[in-house]
């Protein structure tokens, strides 16, 4: 039986980046029962892609083991 992926995308921003008006980041958490990884992006679509991509990358690592 597969493990159960959860994905979790949020807007990451510090107090300073707020009172300063320059914007935040948003942070995207793909994991399992084993993995678990992180994308930072301007935007939740950037921080999503970025994510995705390094799950795929984790996803390959553990085919070829």
């Amino acid at each position: 039986m597969a493990d159960k992926t959860t994905s979790k995308t949020e807007n990451d921003s510090f107090t300073l980046e707020n009172i300063f008006g320059i914007g935040g980041h948003y942070k995207t958490t793909i994991s399992d029962s084993g993995n678990k990884v992180e994308g930072l992006g301007r935007t939740s679509e950037q921080s999503q892609k970025v994510a995705s991509e390094k799950w795929d990358r984790v996803q390959e690592h553990k085919t070829k083991k």
